[in-house]
């Protein structure tokens, strides 16, 4: 096998790895003639780029073929805005596909975002990525359907993090997929085809794209997994509860994804709130009446009114998020319709939803540690007005057994001995009750399950970045993508996990969701077996995985009820 020339990652050679689109720190365009694909859809032309092997590497391919930009769904626009997707139609002749397509994300999550998220604009923003290592119908490789993250209003497919040249390497076609966001996707408009849920129904629609077309680039349509972060996360929850979904995936993997339990009355209330703000009626002709910047200027401002998480640290101080969260509502997201999605998470896989699909399911540490900061305020008026707020104190105004304060802390070491350590305490507590929990809970609920019980995993990804400041040695929301990419020579990275990032972790992670991909099978016991996972970049592997308990004080909690 050819070595590509960006094997040695300590040079800086090569910042013509920017020169294009399809460039990344590991993969560059060779210059040749693209390869075309005959698909059922229509032809493409992609790109084809060289593959960087991080040292001491060995891979099944050195070379991969992205394809951009392809249409799954008919442009939302028009007559179709607001409402479910259409497909799209073939086109004829050979479509180029060497440059990234429209996004939903008009406007990113924010100024600075923990992940790479370009918008592009344009009307045909329901198309997806491919990038394969062999583009060609007998290869049957195993295939990674990835769902962005982004709170359901934000976050895009073309991030250069979802990139699959890493998995192509590997052997693993990868498939990066648009889904509508905010009002036009998650949006309740009572006389649509589609009142809610026009984001799940996106998915849907790419999935089945995948079924019929995937087998064109080297994929196997039977051997396709969907994964996803955040947002992603939770629609792969989604996606393994709703009947429009089933048979189009065989396994699953979510990370950081919390529940999905918003109801009609929720969406109903959010977008008659914003109709309000807008002065048109809450209807197809009024929302249609409303610009595109018009729609996105009311989700604005509905997600002061409606915050993506809204904490209320009320009297009971932190005692309702020692509990497992029944609802979780946020200004646009997934909703309980009885239709696309029947139930909520936990319900439907407490039926046996998806008992027969693989699940890995995990997140990061520290999800949201450091809202305790942006709580303190409301958290030392729970102390009495105190200059120092004191988390014992909280925890056991709570309900909690001196014994069960000092598990707490057993639990999460790494906040001892911080200046801040009683905030982020607090806001430990809270940020479990937002991820850890709903994951757990979903793990011993298929853990209850016969069919279901073999097939489920948990994961906890611990390292922390390396980065000076409050979020110094904390594993922060999407710390872990970079990693499972095996992207980390990503400049972005270097201002969120820190300029000392371990390669060597990167590897094992990246190895272990290929293995997941490839098998269907993580590699470690299932959770229901011994109660415990994998750590990576913990205290016993800090560059590393290791195998043992994971999400203890998670599942004091639950079993505390």
């Amino acid at each position: 096998m050819t070595q590509s020339p960006l094997t040695d990652h300590s040079t800086t050679a090569s910042p013509a790895w920017a020169i294009h689109p399809a460039s990344t720190p590991i993969a560059v365009p060779t210059g040749e003639t693209g390869p075309v694909v005959s698909a059922p859809a229509g032809s493409l032309r992609g790109v084809w780029r060289q593959v960087a092997l991080p040292p001491g590497a060995t891979a099944v391919h050195d070379r991969s073929a992205a394809f951009y930009n392809i249409p799954y769904a008919q442009a939302p626009v028009g007559p179709r805005r607001f409402m479910a997707p259409v497909r799209a139609e073939r086109w004829q002749g050979v479509r180029e596909a060497a440059l990234p397509g429209p996004t939903p994300q008009r406007r990113p999550f924010g100024v600075t975002t923990a992940i790479p998220e370009p918008s592009v604009s344009g009307e045909e923003v329901l198309n997806l990525n491919v990038f394969t290592p062999d583009p060609s119908s007998q290869a049957r490789l195993p295939v990674l359907v990835w769902i962005h993250g982004g709170g359901f209003f934000a976050g895009s497919h073309n991030s250069p993090y979802y990139d699959g040249a890493a998995f192509n390497r590997d052997g693993v076609v990868t498939v990066s997929l648009s889904y509508r966001l905010g009002m036009d996707g998650f949006g309740w408009v009572p006389d649509s085809d589609a009142p809610v849920n026009r984001g799940i129904l996106d998915q849907v629609m790419a999935l089945e794209w995948v079924r019929e077309n995937i087998a064109a680039f080297g994929g196997d349509p039977g051997r396709v997994t969907i994964a996803g972060q955040s947002a992603g996360g939770a629609s792969v929850l989604a996606l393994l509860t709703a009947p429009g979904a089933r048979g189009l995936f065989s396994a699953a993997i979510c990370q950081s994804g919390g529940t999905t339990a918003a109801t009609l009355a929720d969406a109903r209330a959010v977008a008659t709130r914003g109709a309000e703000i807008a002065g048109v009626p809450a209807t197809l002709a009024g929302w249609r009446s409303l610009s595109e910047e018009e729609v996105l200027d009311v989700a604005a401002t509905l997600g002061t009114e409606f915050p993506l998480f809204d904490i209320n640290l009320g009297p009971e101080g932190l005692a309702p998020f020692l509990r497992l969260p029944r609802t979780m509502s946020r200004t646009f997201m997934p909703v309980v319709d009885g239709e696309v999605l029947p139930q909520a998470t936990f319900e439907a896989v407490r039926a046996g939803a998806g008992r027969q699909v693989p699940l890995l399911i995990g997140g990061v540490t520290h999800e949201m540690t450091l809202i305790g900061h942006a709580l303190a305020e409301p958290l030392a008026r729970l102390c009495g007005g105190a200059e120092q707020v004191s988390v014992d104190r909280l925890l056991a105004e709570a309900g909690l057994e001196p014994a069960e304060v000092e598990a707490f802390h057993a639990a999460y070491p790494e906040l001892a001995g911080r200046p801040d350590a009683d905030l982020v305490g607090a806001g430990q507590v809270i940020s479990d009750y937002l991820f850890r929990l709903p994951a757990l809970e979903v793990v011993r609920l298929r853990a209850a399950d016969r069919g279901a019980a073999g097939r489920t995993w948990l994961y906890d990804f611990a390292w922390g970045s390396t980065l000076p400041g409050p979020g110094a040695g904390l594993a922060g929301h999407c710390q872990e993508i970079p990693f499972v990419f095996d992207c980390l020579d990503h400049p972005h990275a270097d201002g969120v996990q820190g300029p000392q990032r371990p390669q060597a972790l990167a590897t094992v992670a990246h190895a272990d969701w290929v293995r997941f991909l490839r098998d269907g099978d993580s590699g470690w016991q299932p959770w229901a077996r011994s109660h415990a996972g994998r750590t990576y970049g913990g205290p016993k592997a800090p560059e590393g995985a290791s195998d043992g308990e994971v999400f203890s004080w998670d599942f004091h909690l639950l079993q505390r009820g």
